[in-house]
């Protein structure tokens, strides 16, 4: 099938969904792991032939995502409900709009044969993707929603390390923690205007000790926060290089530590 033809995410979910009615849960649950990797090619393909095809997709982000009525040509109208019937949508990152996967576009086509376990995997991805986490750079959830996302990863990572994603589990394990101890360029952990902790991160790791005081998230973070409410900024930045050099924690190889 060609991952650029938008009909044939349709095609292979009819086509491979009731194949698996016939298979073990094991079974079952390998084989979507097949089809969510054509997904996310086709999702590649879609977004590179935005330019090539010669349609306004801004009028699509000014009336769905920003809520602004907007003259939508039937040519965009057409395009869209296409999309949005083949598993995609058009949303927008730091004002410039492209395609995303509709991850609930799957529920109906494959939740009744997947097992519990990736089921709930598909399902954070999708609730995750309704809400984003950030964009432009910037934190766009609470800070007590950026710690229960935290958690929920550690224990599914945790508790499911045969899962045939268990490496992609864990990479959004890590990718959650280490931004929940590092921050991004536009919600930093440092407030630039007290040039001390910032009221975001200072309520998000009291809620994680708090909350989850033996999380693995919270045995990093308790000292690290301590070092912070100190202004200890030299103890916060040898706890972050031991987390990095321990691999407990994505390391980007920022010098914001030192």
């Amino acid at each position: 099938m060609n991952p650029g033809d938008i009909e044939s995410m349709t095609r292979a979910a009819d086509r491979y969904a009731p194949v698996f009615a016939r298979l073990s849960a094991e079974a079952r649950d390998s084989g979507y792991t097949l089809f969510a990797a054509f997904y996310d090619r086709a999702d590649s393909a879609l977004n590179s032939t935005m330019e090539e095809d010669a349609l306004d997709y801004e009028q699509l982000v000014t009336e769905d995502i920003r809520g602004i009525p907007a003259n939508v040509s039937p040519k965009m109208k057409a395009r869209n409900e296409r999309l949005r019937a083949n598993g995609f949508r058009v949303t927008s990152s730091e004002g410039m709009p492209y395609i995303e996967k509709d991850l609930a576009w799957v529920g109906p086509r494959f939740y009744r044969y997947l097992s519990p376990v990736m089921k709930a995997y598909v399902e954070q991805l999708r609730a995750e993707a309704d809400n984003r986490f950030a964009d432009d750079a910037a934190i766009m959830v609470t800070s007590k929603e950026f710690v229960e996302r935290t958690i929920w990863w550690e224990n599914f990572a945790r508790g499911h390390r045969a899962f045939t994603l268990y490496g992609e589990a864990e990479r959004m394990r890590k990718l959650y923690l280490t931004t929940l101890l590092e921050g991004v360029d536009n919600t930093s952990v440092l407030d630039y205007e007290s040039n001390g902790l910032s009221t975001y991160y200072d309520s998000a790791w009291s809620y994680l000790a708090t909350r989850y005081p033996k999380s693995e998230a919270a045995a990093l973070i308790v000292p690290f926060h301590a070092a912070w409410r100190r202004s200890d900024t030299a103890a916060a930045g040898s706890l972050l290089r031991t987390y990095r050099q321990q691999g407990r924690v994505l390391d980007y190889g920022s010098d914001s530590d030192d």
